[in-house]
């Protein structure tokens, strides 16, 4: 199998690399300063499209927020 070395030395690489990014990702995630854990309230948006027929529905999730505070970053859980 002519190429195979150079092929699976590739996806090695590519396998480091690809460590290497989500490791760093968790590190940065953890390094914002942001509180993990606490309480978590979810909120629902119901509204008419304006780019769609019939009704749009959006759900936030928050996490350490008192509602009417403002949002931040740290707050954020999910959004969809």
């Amino acid at each position: 199998m002519p190429g195979f070395g150079s092929r699976a030395h590739a996806i090695i690489q590519i396998s480091i690399v690809l460590v290497v990014c989500v490791l760093a990702a968790v590190e940065t995630s953890y390094a914002n300063g942001c509180p993990t854990g606490g309480p978590q309230a979810t909120y629902q948006f119901v509204g008419q499209c304006t780019d769609c027929s019939g009704t749009g529905v959006g759900v936030l999730t928050v996490r350490n927020y008192t509602l009417g505070d403002t949002l931040t970053s740290c707050n954020l859980v999910s959004f969809t």
